[in-house]
């Protein structure tokens, strides 16, 4: 028996995969998403219907774009306290989620205080990871150089990577799809997470909803109102939870 959704995105004005075929980007128009929980069950356009039932929960994204949730390679982490380290990390990484950022790695061993939270994932240091660079917001301001493959990072002076990448668009005109994969695929390539960067069948529903017509119009400017909605594992997290 095909499953239905228990969350539904409908009427998606443009849909960017990260997903290639054929060294091109898999971009849907007026998209849809079907998520099964935690997971995505399927992704087209045109009709829906056969993933509705009476739990379905239907979100209209008439007007926005969705890309995948980011992930920060380099998180800024505060100087951590014995007694309130727990509290300051959690704080920190939800900063990070409302700026899009699904999840984040930490040059850190786990700590024992550590516990998992659904509305963001914290991956620990991992040996021999893939070379991609990371540019942050400082070096892209120091630097003249152009890469086509890269992570981006808020780096050490904020908690939002889309600023980097505005910044890195309007600085040296890096094409919007370079930035996206940036921001999305290319840092999971780089700690070796199969399940996330990418809106694909059998991926981890993680994915934004921005207030924008195309990439362009996301990566063109410094506002700071861009991100519409967070959904981490099936979940609308940002700005309020809806389970």
């Amino acid at each position: 028996m095909r499953k239905k959704a228990t969350l539904l995105i409908t009427h998606i004005h443009k849909l960017y995969t990260c997903k290639e075929i054929g060294h091109h980007m898999v971009v849907l128009s007026n998209a849809y998403v079907g998520i099964y929980h935690d997971f995505i069950i399927e992704v087209g356009v045109k009709d829906y219907s056969h993933l509705i039932d009476k739990d379905t929960r239907v979100v209209d994204a008439t007007g926005h774009i969705m890309v995948p949730g980011f992930i920060d390679v380099c998180m800024n982490l505060p100087k951590l306290h014995r007694f309130d380290e727990a509290r300051i990390l959690q704080e920190t990484a939800i900063s990070y989620m409302r700026h899009g950022v699904t999840s984040l790695y930490i040059e850190e061993p786990k700590p024992i205080w550590y516990c998992e939270s659904f509305i963001y994932e914290i991956y620990w240091q991992r040996k021999q990871a893939n070379g991609y660079p990371i540019m942050d917001l400082e070096t892209i301001l120091k630097q003249n150089q152009k890469r086509k493959h890269f992570c981006l990072s808020a780096g050490y002076n904020s908690e939002n990577p889309l600023l980097s990448a505005q910044m890195y668009h309007i600085k040296q005109q890096i094409s919007c799809v370079t930035l996206l994969n940036a921001l999305c695929k290319y840092p999971a390539k780089r700690l070796r997470l199969k399940h996330v960067g990418i809106i694909d069948t059998g991926m981890q529903a993680d994915m934004l909803l921005v207030n924008a017509l195309d990439l362009e119009e996301m990566f063109s400017s410094l506002q700071d109102q861009k991100i519409y909605q967070v959904i981490k594992k099936g979940v609308r997290i940002y700005p309020n939870v809806i389970v």
